[in-house]
């Protein structure tokens, strides 16, 4: 199990307490973890439903197909985030909206083109969800329930931030000069691939 890591600071205050984790995992391309972890650990699919929120929260469901770059594995790790959190309205609109996108490629091709009702319809929805019981909120009781959580000093989230923990480099290089990606990097070290 993946611990998760607040600052000592955030502890006592739920928004906090959600924007730690959240920053913790998005200065990590996709949270360093999708593809290979998708359902076999809920703190990905839990970073993902986040995401899934504030995407929405901010431009719409038609933000967050464009922003996703229509990666099924995104809403993928988003749904069983939102089933991890037990968000299941917010859960069924990320259902209807993946179902949507599946049978309507050509105006995902031009998402921001056209009017699209449906789309609208499942933002009202989620407003009025939002407006009952957030994600965030969800989430913040679910991390303060996680058996693994690790309170630390700013200095150790920082330096946890930093890939420090990680052993990560800053840079790195692939025989011939490639450059490796942060995602490979992290990947490599965690999981030695």
């Amino acid at each position: 199990m993946r611990p998760i890591y607040i600052t000592e600071t955030a502890a006592g205050d739920d928004q906090a307490i959600v924007e730690d984790f959240y920053h913790f995992y998005s200065s990590i391309p996709d949270g360093g973890i999708f593809g290979s972890m998708i359902g076999t650990e809920p703190v990905p699919d839990v970073y993902a439903a986040l995401n899934y929120a504030g995407e929405v929260r901010n431009g719409g469901h038609r933000q967050y197909i464009a922003n996703a770059d229509n990666r099924s594995i995104i809403h993928q790790a988003a749904l069983l985030g939102l089933g991890e959190i037990g968000a299941s309205v917010h859960r069924a609109i990320l259902s209807e909206m993946r179902d949507w996108v599946i049978a309507n490629p050509q105006a995902v091709e031009a998402i921001f083109d056209h009017d699209l009702p449906a789309l609208d319809q499942l933002d009202d929805r989620f407003f009025d969800e939002q407006d009952r019981h957030s994600v965030e909120a969800y989430c913040a009781a679910w991390i303060k329930a996680y058996p693994d959580l690790r309170i630390v000093s700013e200095a150790e989230f920082m330096a946890l931030l930093e890939g420090k923990a990680l052993g990560v480099a800053s840079t790195a290089t692939k025989p011939g000069g490639a450059r490796v990606g942060l995602l490979e990097r992290v990947m490599t070290t965690i999981f030695g691939r």
